[in-house]
């Protein structure tokens, strides 16, 4: 009984999801008002910038809400630039690349790429549309018979705006441009209700003109007062700094500076550990850089420190800080590393991520062209 309710239960599934075929692949249809509640993001470009601001002001105590979810802005913005690009750029919709190739392409593990999905999910950014599944027997027949291995079809995902961070969209939005001067001065010398004078198509474009949103003027203006008397608010007040910032960079904001040495692999090596939300890579930046200099890659140097803990007859914390870091890499000595074998240039008849090849029997062998090992041996 139990294993006819599931037989019912994997049925349903399957076939929850339309799936049609595109050049030889099949993919997920998505069904009539799916995008009903999703709001589109003006650009891609003000969406990623919007979303840069609000995690490092109002919505940086949300990527460290619990050690599992932990995560730092840094972080999390590698994710949504990388996860932005497979999106329409005019609508955010249409996102449709698995977890697998992101974190190949981004050096995260899996679980990192579904942590930041699920911090965009709970902050209102990112929602799945339409939900993958695997195919059928007969659409397996199919699209095998048009040369594709396909097993399932990934599902639909699309970014939304919240009301949340439509304060700052308005705020980084360039302002409407004016109208025409000749529409102006037509509008003054037209006739009005009572003569000639200044019609009343006039005074509503000169109003219209002049009158602009107070986050904006703000915004756009900052070395101008308030024409209300009140302070502006926290978002219109960071994007202000920000600007200053990169004005005084020479137009580079302060995300966008020159690595410190060192600071690449402690960001990786901070990525690795669970409690890199107490972490600040750049601090620490100094102590890594003669491994860093030496060719270490963070795997490599967390399985020392490993060594060294085990050495001691002490285990790895859980949570630590910048200290602990400095503190470990004082025991470690960056001459003793044993570089891996160098990884060959993909030869492209192989998969690129596991560069692994398929035989007749339906078994996987190392590929003998690119495959480390194999090359080696």
């Amino acid at each position: 009984m139990v294993a006819l309710q599931c037989a019912y239960v994997c049925i349903s599934r399957a076939t929850r999801v339309a799936v049609d075929h595109v050049r030889g692949c099949a993919s997920i249809v998505v069904p009539p008002g799916a995008y009903q509640d999703t709001v589109a993001w003006p650009s891609r470009r003000l969406f990623v910038a919007a979303v840069d601001i609000a995690v490092r002001g109002p919505w940086r105590a949300q990527l460290r809400r619990t050690p599992k979810d932990a995560t730092t802005p840094d972080t999390f913005m590698r994710w949504l630039r990388r996860e932005a690009d497979g999106a329409d750029s005019a609508t955010g919709r249409g996102q449709r690349e698995s977890v697998d190739r992101i974190a190949a392409e981004l050096g995260y593990s899996t679980a990192l790429v579904q942590r930041c999905r699920r911090i965009a999910r709970d902050l209102g950014l990112y929602r799945d549309v339409v939900g993958g599944r695997l195919l059928r027997l007969d659409e397996r027949l199919d699209v095998h018979a048009l040369g594709s291995r396909q097993r399932g079809v990934t599902g639909e995902r699309a970014f939304t705006v919240p009301a949340t961070l439509r304060p700052i969209l308005a705020a980084l939005s360039p302002p409407s441009p004016r109208r025409s001067t000749s529409s102006v001065t037509h509008a003054r010398h037209g006739f009005g209700p009572n003569g000639v004078g200044k019609s009343t198509t006039f005074r509503m474009l000169h109003r219209s003109s002049s009158t602009t949103s107070p986050a904006v003027s703000s915004a756009t203006q900052p070395g101008q007062g308030h024409s209300n008397g009140k302070p502006p608010g926290k978002h219109v007040d960071l994007v202000r700094r920000t600007r200053r910032k990169a004005a005084a960079s020479g137009g580079h904001s302060s995300y966008e500076r020159a690595l410190a040495p060192g600071e690449e692999l402690a960001r990786a090596v901070a990525d690795r550990l669970p409690y890199q939300h107490r972490l600040q890579p750049r601090r620490v930046a100094a102590h890594f850089a003669p491994f860093e200099a030496a060719g270490w890659t963070a795997s490599a140097l967390l399985a020392a420190g490993d060594a060294v803990m085990r050495a001691l007859g002490w285990r790895s914390p859980s949570s630590a800080g910048n200290g602990y870091l400095a503190w470990l890499l004082r025991h470690i000595d960056p001459s003793t590393y044993d570089a891996p074998p160098h990884r060959p240039a993909w030869c492209g008849c192989c998969d690129e991520r596991t560069r692994l090849v398929e035989l007749d029997d339906a078994r996987m062998q190392r590929c003998p062209a690119c495959h480390p090992l194999a090359v080696d041996a």
